[in-house]
């Protein structure tokens, strides 16, 4: 996962996962791919909004333990 080996991390090392998604109609789809990347579950929310910044219809907000020592 490029974000987070720019930290030095991987996505093993986030603590928490906040994701918004513009229709919950999406939300199995987006919950078969999180899965697979976050395989340790991290704390998580998943909220309904009625827009976002460019039109993505998903934003991902990880809190992560950066670095390996």
């Amino acid at each position: 996962m490029g974000f987070f080996s720019f930290f030095d991390a991987d996505a093993g090392f986030a603590l928490q996962i906040n994701v918004f998604i513009t229709t919950m109609d999406h939300f199995a789809e987006m919950n078969s791919v999180y899965e697979k990347y976050f395989t340790h579950k991290p704390a998580r929310s998943c909220v309904a909004v009625k827009e976002l910044p460019k039109g993505v219809p998903v934003e991902i907000e990880a809190i992560a333990l950066a670095g390996r020592g």
